[in-house]
């Protein structure tokens, strides 16, 4: 009796002791040290923020390929090289811009930007109101009996349907094609997107120097990221009284030309093979951005500090350390699945990197069955892990397992209205049908803490507790490994806008 109560709890401990810390896996093993040198080149000054189409960004790109190289993982079959092109253009917005009606003048990148078209001069060219300026294939049709021809046409931006930042802004691709094939002048859309969106930040993405892809990247159809394109001007205009159905009934407007300069910048790709001859043609995809957003000029935030740039060690130095780590991991002992890992480029600039890759793949989509996305912005419970975003996988067994050998919570999260599922690099390939999932440090919620260094010129890498890091990137890796293990694909754990995509990618019921 007692040798058997001996036994079982050798054999307990044996279990216990797996599940909690399975010290034999090399992701147990990686020195501490070794996810700081990453951030810390990353991040350091002289890569001046790594902005996309800027040297830091392209500096970062190889450093990331030769990582990969010393790790031994392979180019996609389709790629002679771990650097994916990916074709893009800056664009500076124009000089000059002004909408006038009477003695109220609204100025461009103060009251409005420009989101496509080209220059125009209007003359007190008659207003028409639309509520969303919007048909759709239900019948639903504002355009009915509405003569729009030779008009401007005023009207909030998304949809009567759309539920989140990424619907609405979506949809103003397609409503600006709908409005010029009515034959109308322009488009205004009035932004009263759900706060906290500040229409500030919407200046500082569209009033400065924008860099878009250099086609349209159709993700499904209807949504289009990339350059925006359009016969008419597009204009996105900052809510007020100025655009009033009693009072407003013509305006003038004038708009200079924009200036475009075409350039190459770079995903980074690389492949650690599965070791199970069944499993092996399935991709676990592993990601994260390595770009952000560069100098001062474009912080969230303007500070009487010195320093004069966004180093971007949180987001996303972090989370390439902890890619590179799993990269490391595996590649000391595969997993059963395959394993591409992707680094992004121009993500700060709305997913133009991820999007591009889902439209050109390296590896058949319907081969990659599910996106571990590692996308950090800041922290602030050293004692968690968060998944942002409402949507769920069926994966939440593995994430939390890794969790918990490591000693770490699994936040979910709390904040619905900040759409974090959409706004990172998960999001093309959720709307692809591919199961994906937003992988951050320890968010209890978006306060003080977290927007000290978000986007701005403090998140340098004296910033990060490093023993955080290490046990993060642990807890990255490890997760990575059990799903790619897994016994069946990942599935999404709920109802949600992309099992249509999903049906169709994987050909299921």
């Amino acid at each position: 009796m007692q040798k058997q109560t001996l036994l079982l709890l050798l054999l307990t401990g044996t279990l216990t002791g797996y599940a909690q810390k399975p010290a034999h896996l090399p992701e147990f093993s990686i020195p501490a040290n070794e996810p700081e040198t990453h951030i810390r080149f990353l991040a350091a000054d002289e890569l001046m923020g790594r902005r996309t189409g800027e040297p830091g960004n392209l500096v970062a790109a190889r450093y990331i390929t030769e990582q990969f190289r010393l790790l031994g993982l392979k180019m996609p079959e389709s790629q002679a090289s771990y650097l994916q092109p990916v074709p893009m253009k800056k664009i500076l917005p124009p000089a000059q811009g002004l909408i006038t009606s009477g003695s109220t003048s609204l100025r461009i990148n103060e009251d409005f930007v420009l989101v496509s078209g080209k220059a125009t001069t209007l003359t007190n060219a008659p207003v028409v109101f639309l509520p969303y300026g919007w048909t759709d294939q239900t019948g639903y049709d504002e355009y009915k009996g509405v003569d729009v021809r030779g008009k401007v046409i005023v009207c909030r931006i998304g949809t009567p349907t759309a539920k989140d930042r990424q619907d609405r802004q979506m949809a103003s691709e397609a409503k600006v094609q709908l409005a010029a094939e009515k034959g109308a002048l322009a488009l205004l859309e009035v932004y009263d997107l759900p706060n906290p969106v500040p229409f500030e930040r919407v200046v500082n993405q569209y009033g400065k120097e924008r860099i878009l892809l250099q086609n349209r990247m159709p993700i499904l159809a209807g949504n289009f990221v990339g350059v925006a394109h359009s016969s008419i001007p597009h204009l996105w205009v900052k809510k007020s009284d100025f655009f009033s159905p009693t009072t407003l009934k013509t305006m003038s407007l004038t708009l200079s030309e924009r200036s475009e300069t075409p350039f190459v910048s770079y995903n980074v790709a690389g492949v650690i093979e599965g070791s199970d001859p069944r499993l092996k043609n399935e991709y676990v995809i592993l990601s994260a951005h390595f770009d952000h957003i560069g100098l001062k000029q474009y912080a969230r935030v303007q500070t009487n500090s010195t320093d004069s740039i966004c180093n971007g060690a949180h987001d996303n130095a972090m989370g390439i350390s902890a890619l590179l780590y799993a990269a490391r991991s595996y590649a000391a002992q595969p997993p059963k699945r395959s394993v591409l890992f992707l680094a992004f480029t121009g993500e700060e600039l709305g997913l133009l990197g991820s999007a591009y890759y889902v439209n050109h793949p390296l590896v058949p989509l319907k081969q990659s069955v599910y996106n571990l996305n590692c996308d950090v912005f800041g922290y602030n419970d050293t004692n968690s892990i968060s998944i942002l975003g409402q949507v769920r996988t069926d994966c939440d067994p593995e994430i939390n397992t890794a969790a918990q050998a490591l000693g770490l919570k699994r936040l979910d999260d709390k904040e619905p209205e900040q759409d974090y599922f959409n706004r990172s690099d998960n999001a093309p390939f959720a709307i692809a049908g591919i199961p994906a999932q937003n992988y951050a440090a320890g968010i209890t919620k978006t306060d003080e803490e977290v927007l000290r260094y978000y986007h701005t010129v403090e998140d340098d890498p004296g910033s990060l507790d490093y023993p955080y890091v290490h046990k993060f990137c642990k807890a990255f890796a490890y997760t990575g490994r059990l799903i790619a293990n897994r016994p069946g694909k990942p599935r999404w754990s709920t109802i949600t806008k992309y099992d249509t995509a999903y049906k169709r990618l994987y050909n299921v019921n």
